[in-house]
């Protein structure tokens, strides 16, 4: 039979993981920064494509008037394609975007896809979740995910999120 300090002790023991804070789980989402591209394969003047390798192709930032480069923000949430066709009780790879490995993996993989979905546009970057904490040695309470930036190399950059826009 157990004591009244067993007892408590117990129940304490029981509930901590519910009383605990919750560790925010990393979003499994990237952001892809795309900027437009001029295609000049072929034209005269520029590189023989035929010289080229197989699928080459002659791009270029695309500059404004403004000498600015028109770019888009997309979050694209990805999907672990193990979990969703392994057989029952395979685990999923539990993917963690804020690792800059893990990330700059997924982005090597799927920013050619990106750019084939998106014609007459570049990946320009490619950004990760950023952990938030609470203080500078703090306990991790969300992720962030970057923001359009304002320049890149020193080349003013005007973002579009209307798709109706661009």
């Amino acid at each position: 039979m157990l004591g009244i300090k067993e007892l408590l002790l117990l129940i304490g023991l029981l509930t901590y993981p519910i009383m605990a804070e919750a560790v925010p789980i990393p979003p499994t989402t990237i952001v892809i920064i795309g900027c437009r591209v001029d295609d000049f394969t072929g034209q005269p003047g520029r590189h023989d494509p035929n010289l080229a390798a197989k699928g080459w192709k002659d791009l270029e930032w695309h500059v404004t008037d403004g000498l600015e480069l028109e770019c888009k923000r997309e979050e694209i949430p990805l999907e672990d394609q193990v979990a969703m066709i392994a057989p029952p009780g395979t685990l999923p790879l539990d993917s963690n975007f804020s690792d800059f490995a893990q990330c700059a993996a997924v982005a090597m993989s799927f920013s050619p896809k990106w750019e084939e979905a998106n014609k007459g546009w570049a990946v320009m970057a490619v950004g990760c979740p950023t952990k938030i904490t609470n203080g500078k040695d703090g306990p991790v309470i969300g992720y962030k995910m970057p923001d359009c930036p304002h320049s890149i190399n020193g080349m003013d950059v005007t973002c579009k999120f209307d798709q109706s826009v661009i």
